[in-house]
């Protein structure tokens, strides 16, 4: 018997002639049933076109997410290409089907080919290009002449894929284990459902539609990351100014001062609103904590040794004697009350400056970026599957056909869909918004209104409240709060804290617009039309 050539394209009530999937956009509820009941009915295609994806006015096709309350359907229709009149497929012909999303550019506009988002055999995934059909299979291609997107993918489920016998069945079972060893990824596929053959014979066309995939919970484990650049580092100001060979013998805040959580962390204190101390106690914290100066790892032993090499000039307490300390022995003594906060500690400030060379200078510089990129490695990194921010995607739709031949059946694919990308949750969408009704806190209106939510309060939080003034509190003069004492269970109202809430948030919205600027668009007040 003869398969005939099957073809996935745009279908005829779009335009037709098109070899990629039409992308629609949906706001209704039940958006699956309507669009499945519109495309079985010619006399409702006008409608259904209205809903085909455009490109926004600063130019390409944006998809938004489920969180925008609007979903994005892909149609395809299935054709036999190489017959006269290029008729439809019959529907019971049809296997399976599904569709993909492959990532086509990052988020700098840097092409990427396809990417497919791949699942390893150890639940792994990432994007990572899709295997490429079995040259060696004896099963149908498109022509060359469809062009290089035209090229042949494997099936997105590694047991569907073909196998070639040898004519021996033990040596074929051998052989299958192998290949499923050695090809166990697969292709994150959603579901692409044909319509019923009623409604294809009404329509004219045998077509299938999907939902297309616009957010995930899924995640990229250790994706593929650039770092900046030492110049991009040293022109953001990721260096510390203590560091610099310019800040040689540089005066510093409170020289030759004990200090210690008392006189460094009161409230009001002015040594806790001076400008350079807060800044110098930045550098201590971004040395132990960001650049972890004290850690185990090579860059970080490196970088301690030479902090160590470099002196810092003290003026000894009892003997009034000039004596040395190293930098990173006076980092740890800092530390331990500007990082830990420990209240038995005390640190004692230089006289001045130790001295920087430039070569050490450019020593350091190597040695912080060696020990940010070791703490940055040592960071989770997961990534969201559709997380990178300006990224750029495609859709192709595949069907499964079955032969005439007993064969197993044949694997089509359409051309990609036009490149869209997926935008951000905090973006305008056509969806419908949400509305949240806010008790009337007057003449009654909170009378049938109770503690609905409750919070264990540790002993020391309460005893902060009840031992603080808000005027303190706001003031930054609370004391800290007594160990021990009992523990409460507060109840409160979460809709009276949504009114709270409210009204704090306009009035710091409102404050705010003298900086921002941003009244006009995030805050937009209408009156309620009443019910007629």
């Amino acid at each position: 018997m003869v398969n005939h050539r099957v073809e996935l394209g745009s279908p005829k009530l779009f335009g037709g002639g098109g070899k990629r999937p039409a992308l629609l956009e949906r706001t209704d509820r039940r958006f699956m049933q309507n669009v499945l009941a519109e495309l079985g009915e010619p006399t409702r295609h006008d409608e259904l076109r209205e809903t085909v994806v455009v490109e926004r006015k600063g130019g390409g096709f944006h998809l938004y997410q489920p969180v925008h309350r609007v979903f994005h359907l892909a149609v395809v229709s299935a054709i036999c290409a190489d017959m006269p009149g290029r008729p439809r497929v019959d529907p019971a012909k049809i296997d399976s089907a599904g569709l993909v999303v492959r990532k086509v550019r990052d988020g700098g506009g840097r092409a990427l080919g396809e990417l497919g988002w791949i699942v390893a055999k150890d639940g792994t995934s990432r994007w990572e290009p899709p295997d490429l059909w079995d040259a060696t299979a004896k099963r149908s291609v498109p022509p060359a002449s469809e062009g290089p997107s035209a090229r042949p993918y494997a099936d997105p489920d590694p047991a569907r894929r073909p196998r070639r016998s040898t004519g021996q069945r033990e040596l074929d079972e051998r052989i299958a284990v192998l290949k499923q060893l050695r090809s166990s990824r697969s292709e994150s596929v959603a579901p692409l459902f044909p319509l019923t053959p009623q409604a294809c014979a009404a329509a004219g066309e045998t077509m299938l539609v999907g939902l297309v995939p616009t957010a995930s919970r899924e995640t990229e484990q250790q994706p593929s990351i650039e770092l900046p650049t030492q110049d991009e580092l040293e022109g953001g100001g990721f260096f510390p100014t203590w560091l610099l060979a310019s800040a040689s013998g540089r005066s510093v805040p409170f020289a030759n001062q004990s200090m210690s959580v008392a006189n460094v962390h009161e409230g009001g204190s002015p040594r806790r609103l001076n400008p350079g101390f807060a800044d110098y106690m930045d550098f201590v914290r971004e040395m132990v904590v960001a650049f972890d100066v004290g850690g185990d790892s090579p860059a970080s032993a490196h970088l301690r040794a030479l902090l160590e090499a470099i002196a810092i000039p003290f003026t000894h307490p009892s003997t009034s004697a000039p004596t040395q300390q190293s930098l990173y022995t006076h980092l740890l003594a800092a530390a331990k009350v500007t990082v830990d906060g420990d209240r038995s500690a005390s640190f004692r400030m230089p006289d001045a400056w130790g001295q920087i060379s430039a070569a050490q200078e450019a020593e350091l510089k190597q040695a912080i970026l060696a020990a940010a990129t070791a703490r940055f490695a040592g960071v989770s990194l997961d990534r969201p599957r559709f997380g990178e921010s300006g990224a750029s995607y495609v859709t192709r739709t595949f069907i499964r056909v079955r032969r005439d031949d007993g064969c197993p059946p044949e694997l089509v694919w359409s051309q990609p869909s036009a490149e869209f990308q997926i935008s951000a949750w905090y973006e305008n969408s056509p969806g419908p918004r949400a509305t949240i009704e806010l008790p009337n806190p007057l003449r009654g209106g909170l009378a049938g209104i109770k503690p609905n939510v409750a919070f264990a309060v540790p002993s020391a939080i309460s005893n902060l409240l009840g031992q603080n003034s808000p005027e303190d509190l706001l003031g930054g003069k609370g004391n800290e709060p007594s160990e021990g004492g009992l523990m409460w269970l507060c109840s409160f109202s979460i809709p009276i804290i949504t009114i709270c809430a409210f009204i704090v948030l306009s009035i710091i919205i409102n404050l705010l617009n003298f900086v921002f600027w941003w009244l006009p668009f995030v805050k937009i007040c209408i009156p309620i039309p009443k019910s007629k």
